[in-house]
């Protein structure tokens, strides 16, 4: 077997190749930020610095969802210079998104190396429907099932109406449990003996255009597939 000698030449410049390879380094690489009820859009600004004595060559920086926007500073800039200072701009639009979500963008350097930032959003939802889907089996029961609605909102939010597709086969009744604060959706099949879909919109009264309508569902499913025992030996 052949042996590879390095030199004490060739084993500096290997090393201090290394050491000069240009980089960016991120002072944060998740963000977390909590929208407010009637925002339109949330920025998350991920601040890099530029290491090794080489330039840091960006070589593309995108942005998956079209929901988000990625941006860089000094207009877009992908070359950085050692011991520069810089940010990529997450511009996400909130539109109907509710709760929390993961959004990422990436960052791919010359070298292949590359970079995944996450900006973590919470939109507000002042109302809140447990669970989000009611579910009967084929062929099953067709019984009672309930969402279960709670107000989030600091100010009390009344439901004005509820509507429903398919109204026929899910029969619904909204009840009060605290004006403003707590309601029951029942909803009562008037049969499970065929498959069947539908979506029921909730009203309500709040100031906030995006806020002034929720949505929750509700299917007939095909059984659940119970597996058969085994046969003893």
């Amino acid at each position: 077997m052949k042996r590879i000698i390095l030199t004490g030449l060739t084993t500096w410049l290997l090393v201090a190749a290394g050491a000069n390879a240009g980089e960016l380094t991120f002072e944060k690489t998740l963000i977390e930020v909590t929208a407010k009820p009637d925002q339109e859009q949330i920025e998350a600004d991920f601040v890099f610095t530029s290491c090794g004595d080489s330039p840091a060559t960006i070589k593309r920086y995108d942005a998956p969802c079209s929901c988000l926007e990625a941006q860089i500073s000094d207009g877009g800039r992908l070359v950085w210079a050692a011991g520069e200072k810089g940010t990529v701009r997450g511009l996400f639009k909130v539109g109907n998104f509710r709760g929390t979500v993961d959004k990422q963008i990436s960052i791919l350097m010359e070298d292949g190396t590359r970079h995944d930032l996450t900006v973590r959003m919470t939109m507000p939802e002042l109302v809140k429907i447990e669970p989000k889907t009611l579910k009967w089996e084929e062929g099953g029961a067709a019984e009672t099932k309930v969402f279960e609605i709670t107000i989030n909102s600091p100010d009390p939010l009344k439901i004005l109406d509820v509507t429903a597709t398919n109204g026929e086969k899910f029969p619904y009744s909204l009840k009060t449990i605290e004006e403003g604060k707590s309601y029951r959706l029942e909803v009562t099949p008037t049969d499970t003996e065929t498959r069947g879909f539908g979506l029921l919109r909730v009203a309500t009264d709040s100031k906030y255009k995006k806020h002034q309508n929720y949505q929750a569902y509700v299917v007939v499913t095909k059984p659940s597939v119970v597996p058969a025992t085994a046969a003893k030996p």
